[in-house]
């Protein structure tokens, strides 16, 4: 079907052609033929007009969509999402607004305020998204303190929402995989992989009903790139404290620098994703992964400089994990001696 961006005529298409429409349309064709402008009014309008609220949603998601692609601006989309989306009483709408509140703007003030004032609404599905959103915000943006006792209580803060959201509506398996994630991230960070094991187990079963129960393919799911994350986590902390027993420094490095490459990859994320990924590995990644630097290598910085004039440049990936590792081992360094 041609696209004829007007309200006026779509609106005269018969209910199921205007479904069709709406499920069928390409985001790339709509921005190859119409300006920002064009669309942005186009896509409000037929948010506010439209009665359908299966239509008004994919509207929802278009806007939203359309700003992670960087075509609209994320000023007019938060002031969409949270000012013009408030008076709809529709529960599968008021969700995916809370849902794009989190993935575009994540730790921002007034959406934490929007999302703690939706986690008390009498409606249970939207007080338990917003839950579990305030959960991801604190468990992806706020564990990146310096001080120890301050990232505990990040991940507890965020164990306790993901807990909530649990416990104000049911098969909410979103929270219960994230409250796993904090139970293995404490585990690790306390030094202790071996009974991190226990929670790695429950994950991977909690993944399994996660797909099944959502029908979502895994580039859907922001769960299976957590997944991955924290399996490499465990891969580069269960390498880093045999140590003492390496014979080979520059393949043992070359596995580490392996594990932290494909942990920090973003290729086959879908875009919506990415800035909640890149997130979570910067912040409570890096947080459990300092643990084991410091505790395991920071005797090594010698050793790992003379690896680094030793090794062919041409080693691109190798050079900048240990350039990197070296200084954040100097930087780790100073923090304690501070």
């Amino acid at each position: 079907m041609e696209i004829i961006l007007t309200y006026a005529y779509f609106s005269q298409l018969p209910l199921s052609e205007r479904i069709d429409w709406i499920d069928s349309l390409s985001l790339i064709e709509l921005t190859q033929l119409y300006n920002r402008s064009n669309i942005k009014n186009f896509l409000s309008e037929f948010f506010q007009k439209e009665e359908n609220n299966y239509i008004r949603n994919k509207a929802v998601e278009l806007i939203s969509e359309l700003t992670l692609e960087n075509f609209i601006r994320y000023e007019f989309t938060k002031d969409f999402l949270i000012e013009d989306v408030e008076g709809s009483n529709d529960t599968f709408i008021i969700c995916t607004k809370l849902k794009y509140l989190f993935l575009l703007f994540g730790d921002d003030r007034e959406v934490y305020q929007e999302l703690k004032n939706c986690s008390s609404f009498d409606n249970v599905e939207i007080a338990a998204e917003a839950c579990y959103r305030i959960g991801l915000i604190h468990l992806i943006y706020r564990a990146n303190q310096n001080n120890g006792a301050i990232i505990v209580h990040e991940l507890e803060e965020a164990r306790n929402w993901f807990i909530k959201s649990q416990n104000v509506v049911e098969n909410r398996i979103d929270a219960v995989f994230f409250e796993l994630v904090i139970c293995y991230l404490l585990e690790l960070l306390a030094q202790k992989i071996q009974s991190s094991q226990h929670f790695f187990e429950k994950l991977t079963s909690t993944l399994t009903k996660r797909q099944v129960w959502s029908w979502l393919p895994k580039t859907e799911l922001l769960e299976f790139s957590i997944f991955r994350a924290l399996t490499d986590i465990r891969l580069i902390a269960s390498n880093i404290t045999q140590e003492a027993r390496w014979t080979d420094y520059k393949k043992e490095y070359s596995i580490l620098s392996k594990y932290f490459n494909d942990l920090i990859a973003v290729d086959s994320l879908k875009s919506k994703f990415i800035t909640t990924y890149e997130g979570f590995t910067k912040n409570a990644v890096s947080t459990v992964l300092d643990q084991y630097y410091l505790n395991n290598l920071s005797a090594r910085k010698i050793k790992i400089q003379a690896l680094l004039n030793s090794i062919d440049t041409s080693e691109i990936e190798l050079v900048h994990f240990l350039s990197n590792l070296k200084e954040r081992l100097e930087m780790l360094d100073e923090k304690k001696v501070m």
